[in-house]
């Protein structure tokens, strides 16, 4: 059985977790806030909590946002983005 398909314990689990949460936080967020073992960005509407928010809720806020970016942009910007010069 190769690494990919190997059984992970419960324990193992939840440290992976937390760690792809910490991971997420840090490369998503600009500004993070960390105080008091806390990971939540609130540099934007609706803010995230990469500790508490279930993974739907995380993509969720993260989709408001990027759909709200999206459409602050002029067409010629989005055409960019998409590859179509």
């Amino acid at each position: 059985m190769d690494e990919w398909h190997r059984q992970f314990t419960e324990d193992e689990l939840r440290k992976e977790n937390i760690e792809l949460r910490k991971m997420l936080a840090f490369a998503y967020s600009p500004h993070l806030y960390t105080d008091d073992g806390e990971f939540s960005c609130g540099a934007d509407t609706p803010s995230i909590d990469f500790k508490r928010m279930s993974v739907e809720e995380i993509k969720a806020c993260m989709r408001t946002r990027a759909l709200r970016k999206l459409e602050q942009l002029s067409p010629t910007e989005v055409d960019k983005i998409l590859g179509r010069h």
